[in-house]
């Protein structure tokens, strides 16, 4: 078998599970957003909407196209010590950043509440909030393993893990007794497992997180290639959630 052979054989076979994860990420989510619709009131499910919308708007804005960054630059590094600061130089310019911007939300969660004339949803908002952090470090993550070249791991951690643990939340909600927080509690989960996931995976795959291994930095070289895609990824979430 020729290499050109090889090679095709692996893109349809690294395709075809990716293929296959979406459709399974796909399913599992909107059977969930199916249950939240029907359990809850439209002054409940608009909160829960307004919360998604939010964290996905300020991540998008806040990773400053990092992700993008980081998932393009890493494979082109030839030592560790290069590979690592790409990591690391990403995550240091975007989960500060994160932080505060997630710590504002729960700190004005009333005063953006009092915009939308919904002062109940405050408690969703402030959830949602967490949420900012999370979903950065997850993007940085998922680059770092598609950085890699890996598919497989990729599928484990976006298509299946996410949506799967979000979903067994929600059953778990369901039981308990539905409502706009314990949903929002049930998508702050959906996020949180698969970080953990996906930093667990580094963390025994790579020398990524080595204590003492030197690292360099490469802000510069992430922002020049980065900053152009901030504007078209912001652009695309704001008129894609616009009608939220």
């Amino acid at each position: 078998m020729s290499d050109n052979d090889n090679t095709i054989r692996r893109l349809f076979k690294s395709g075809g599970l990716l293929l296959v994860g979406l459709v399974v990420q796909l399913a599992i989510s909107f059977l969930g957003k199916l249950i939240i619709a029907r359990g809850l009131s439209i002054d409940d499910f608009g909160g829960v909407a307004l919360g998604m919308t939010m964290a996905s708007i300020v991540s998008t804005i806040l990773i400053l196209g990092l992700n993008e960054g980081v998932a393009r630059n890493l494979p082109r590094q030839n030592t560790d010590a290069d590979r690592r600061g790409v990591l690391f130089s990403a995550l240091a310019m975007t989960v500060p950043l994160a932080i505060l911007a997630g710590g504002a939300v729960v700190v004005g969660a009333p005063l953006i509440a009092s915009v939308f004339n919904s002062p109940g949803i405050t408690p969703v908002l402030r959830i949602f909030g967490l949420v900012i952090p999370l979903t950065v470090t997850f993007r940085l993550v998922l680059a770092t393993v598609q950085g890699q070249q890996r598919s497989a791991p990729k599928v484990v951690i976006e298509n299946l893990a996410r949506p799967i643990t979000r979903f067994t939340a929600l059953g778990v909600v369901i039981l308990l007794g539905i409502s706009a927080v314990r949903v929002a509690w049930a998508y702050f989960l959906g996020w949180l497992v698969p970080v953990l996931i996906g930093l667990a995976y580094l963390y025994r795959s790579t020398n990524l997180f080595t204590v003492g291994m030197p690292r360099s930095r490469k802000y510069r070289e992430l922002l020049r290639f980065s900053a152009p895609l901030l504007l078209s990824a912001a652009l695309t979430m704001v008129f894609s959630d616009l009608d939220t």
